[in-house]
């Protein structure tokens, strides 16, 4: 009866107040209401003075940067006719002092200038042309100079005095197309290799111009809603501040696609100015020339003689070439230094201009000046618990870990030293010269240096060792009386105390 009872009653006494805990119940905690004030902001009112601002940070930052970008765009504008000039010069120069026979008596002088031509149309041209179309052009001009050059080198330096054929017999001769068989391909790289700098040189040109035209319309790019909002909330409303970090980031966003931009067009300017530059290639142009040429009268004349009798016949007919060509060389031209390379170079190193703005922007006292206070008050990184940046964290670090290296000072080694001469003089029998050294015993670490680093003080021992022993002697003596009086002194003052009680 009494466990009915019990079990009827027993629904009543749980409430659905009571929680009911068991081992498998998960127990969790109301979070505590945010500390941090409601951000109460029109972003609306305050559009236009955000965007001004904003819009000012880009025009500071454009005007550092015009400057060197209008440099390397004149200067690669510039510097192309001088380096033709300088090219060719060279190529003139050189072939005049191992071959005058081949500019006097020969064509050579205008087939290098109408392949020429065709080299500075691509370099001087501003239509827009591909790198298999340089590679193409080029190609085909420097073998039919080669070609036309073959059957003249033959005539001029193969065979002595420089010779002419009947002009049907040239014609044969010029038939001959196979030029790698006698010259080598070295011209055939060489003029590869041009072509291929041809289009870097132009590409490099091409992306400084896109470069400057993007700087000019940054003025002009687009600003988000939601990037003047968030700008607005840091900057002009009674919101929590946010700290450093964020405030980069939410600059950095409002930016990206003029950063990207930047910086893609930077990287392809890079790989267009890594390796040799284009002068290079003018010289590795100059040198297949010769190199060919020398190639033919050296070992090849007996190949190309044979083929092109069994290909035109015999020569028949062979006369000296009956006049010369009065060639002058031009004028040297100045000597050519890329300042266009250079400057583009340098150009790559405004990569992380845009980023440094974003941080000047919220280091600027326009977010964490007059209006938001300094970087020691509290911000917020999305939670509800303060963190304190600034000032106060740098100070409350670690000091940093540093090492005294500075000259330690002699005076307590010589102290030291002194002591165990003046030891070694008063016991002259126990003094042996092959002692230890007295510099080594018991030396340690333990001494006072001066903050200032100055080198240590000597102490002045100017005074003979005599002089010094007679010192500590007469030290030592009145320690000994001293001593004898403080005995005696004792003595009476006891002996007076022992009578004093025997009388009593």
């Amino acid at each position: 009866m009494k466990t009915l009872v019990l079990l009827l009653t027993l629904p009543a006494l749980i409430t659905p107040s009571d929680p009911i805990i068991s081992s498998t119940t998960e127990v969790t905690t109301t979070p505590k209401p945010s500390t941090l004030k409601p951000c109460v902001c029109h972003v609306s009112a305050h559009l236009k003075t955000a965007e001004q601002e904003l819009r000012d940070e880009i025009k500071i930052t454009q005007t550092r940067l015009i400057d060197p970008v209008r440099t390397a765009m004149g200067f690669a504008m510039s510097e192309k006719q001088s380096l033709l000039d300088f090219g060719k010069f060279l190529t003139f120069r050189d072939v005049t002092k191992n071959h005058p026979t081949l500019m006097e008596n020969t064509e050579f002088v205008g087939d290098f200038e109408e392949f020429y031509k065709t080299v500075g149309k691509f370099l001087l041209s501003e239509k827009p042309y591909s790198s298999a179309g340089i590679k193409h052009e080029i190609s085909m001009a420097m073998s039919y100079f080669m070609k036309k050059t073959l059957a003249q080198s033959f005539l001029c330096l193969a065979v002595g005095k420089c010779r002419t054929v009947p002009l049907d017999f040239m014609m044969c001769m010029d038939t001959i197309t196979n030029w790698e068989l006698y010259f080598g391909d070295s011209s055939r790289k060489a003029a590869n290799h041009l072509a291929e700098s041809i289009y870097r040189y132009r590409k490099m040109e091409s992306i400084i111009e896109e470069l400057h035209t993007q700087l000019m319309n940054s003025t002009k790019m687009p600003l988000s809603q939601n990037c003047l909002s968030k700008y607005i909330e840091m900057t002009m409303c009674n919101c929590t501040e946010v700290c450093g970090s964020t405030c980069v980031d939410r600059m950095e966003m409002c930016f990206s696609d003029f950063m990207s931009d930047w910086s893609a067009k930077l990287l392809v300017l890079k790989s267009m100015t890594s390796g040799p530059g284009i002068l290079t290639s003018f010289m590795r142009l100059r040198r297949s020339i010769l190199d060919s040429i020398q190639l033919l009268v050296e070992r090849k004349s007996p190949l190309y003689a044979e083929h092109m009798t069994a290909q035109c016949g015999a020569i028949g007919d062979i006369f000296i070439h009956p006049k010369k060509q009065h060639f002058v060389l031009p004028k040297k031209p100045a000597k050519y230094n890329s300042q266009a390379e250079r400057a583009a170079k340098e150009l790559q190193l405004s990569v992380k201009t845009w980023e440094k703005m974003s941080r000047q922007i919220c280091n600027s006292s326009s977010v964490f000046g007059t209006i938001k206070g300094n970087f020691e008050k509290n911000c917020t990184i999305g939670t509800h618990s303060p963190v304190m940046v600034g000032k106060s964290s740098i100070e409350e670090g670690l000091p940093p870990i540093t090492k005294d290296v500075r000259p330690r000072p002699m005076i307590e080694a010589m102290e030291k030293e002194r002591l165990k001469k003046l030891e070694a003089m008063k016991n002259p029998p126990e003094y042996s010269g092959n002692g230890p050294n007295w510099d080594d015993e018991g030396d340690d670490d333990e001494f006072e240096s001066s903050a200032s680093g100055a080198p240590p003080q000597i102490i002045d021992n100017s005074h003979s060792p005599k002089a010094i022993i007679e010192e500590e002697v007469a030290r030592e003596e009145i320690t000994e009386i001293s001593s004898s009086r403080c005995h005696t002194v004792v003595s009476l003052l006891i002996s007076t105390v022992l009578l004093y009680l025997l009388s009593t």
